[in-house]
């Protein structure tokens, strides 16, 4: 999650030295979760009561996180097809 905290720290410096605005959303890929909470972990801090509004994104043939929200029993759930690399 380090190596994810770099980025956030990086887009924070390059924002506050252009002097452009913060944002006010931000859209990260789902995935494992650790880059997600790592950038969102970030802004948070960063920003307190002005963090952004969070959107996590997965692709429609691999919506784990969407499907186990839909379901909402609290466990995990699986996704089948095939993984194309």
């Amino acid at each position: 999650m380090q190596g994810y905290m770099t980025l956030a720290v990086e887009i924070w410096q390059q924002l506050a030295e252009s002097g452009a605005p913060m944002p006010t959303h931000l859209f990260l890929q789902a995935g494992v979760g650790s880059f997600a909470g790592s950038i969102m972990g970030y802004f948070i801090e960063k920003m307190q009561q002005q963090a952004p509004t969070i959107i996590i994104v997965e692709p429609h043939k691999a919506n784990c996180l969407y499907r186990s929200a839909t379901i909402n029993d609290g466990l995990p759930h699986s996704v089948g097809g095939i993984c194309q690399l």
